[in-house]
């Protein structure tokens, strides 16, 4: 699906890691990142900055599947640094031929229609 999307012209990206029970083994993780830079996605590390968070043993709802806010609110962060510095380099310019930037996490994948359209909110 990334290879498409990136003949498409889009940015593909994706964290390293999304705090997933299934995947807890930094080996698998590793695997993971070097797929999808071969197949041309951006993998953004947050695995540092998870392992590091002071909020980290409140990561996890009561079912151990789900995440709480805190955990929301720093992956938020994150894509908007992304996002930010992205822009920054660009300049902002909206691609000529009007396609989106794609974004992916392991759960979420969410399409803009400009990176000015981003900036402008």
């Amino acid at each position: 699906m990334a290879k498409g999307f990136k003949a498409q012209g889009a940015r593909v990206v994706m964290f390293d890691d999304v705090h997933d029970p299934d995947s807890s083994d930094p080996k698998i993780r590793e695997r993971e990142s070097d797929i999808a830079r071969e197949a041309g996605i951006e993998v953004v590390r947050v695995s540092p900055i998870l392992a590091a968070s002071p909020d980290r043993k409140r990561f996890l709802c009561l079912d151990h599947i789900h995440m709480t806010e805190p955990y929301h609110r720093l992956m938020a962060k994150e894509w908007l640094r992304v996002v930010v510095s992205h822009n920054k380099q660009s300049e902002s310019v909206v691609p000529s031929d009007g396609l989106p930037a794609i974004y992916f996490n392991a759960a979420t994948v969410s399409a803009r229609k400009s990176e000015a359209e981003s900036v402008s909110r």
